[in-house]
């Protein structure tokens, strides 16, 4: 069995170590990208089983990178777990409206996130 490829979209070095970390400890492979079109870019080249996507970034932003993920028909079934500190009920109405399958808000528990990505990866 392969392992699970989780992809970490995020402008935040010291964010994605945190998570990288942690994910592997579980198990998990781990790609990551510093910005929206990389992380793009990333999904084509090799995609994941998931993808953790940070909202706002320079360039394009996790909605733009969302938005254009849902509607490519190879990657419209990658679940994408927003993760931001954009706390706002719309901002969280947003990211599930371009296809988000979860939101996470800034600062978070670890636990939570692998609870979630457990949950997106068990229900596609």
């Amino acid at each position: 069995m392969t392992k699970t490829k989780i992809l970490i979209i995020d402008d935040e070095p010291g964010i994605i170590e945190f998570m990288q970390m942690a994910l592997e400890a579980k198990g998990y492979n781990v790609a990551s990208a510093l910005s929206g079109e990389a992380g793009l870019a990333a999904v084509d080249d090799n995609p994941p089983h998931i993808v953790l996507l940070d909202i706002m970034m320079p360039g394009l932003n996790g909605f733009e990178v969302c938005k254009q993920l849902k509607s490519n028909n190879k990657t419209k079934n990658i679940p994408v777990l927003m993760i931001s500190a954009k706390a706002q009920t719309a901002d969280v109405e947003m990211g599930i409206s371009v296809g988000a399958e979860d939101y996470i808000i800034k600062p978070f528990e670890m636990k939570d996130v692998l609870k979630k990505i457990d949950s997106c990866l068990k229900n596609p």
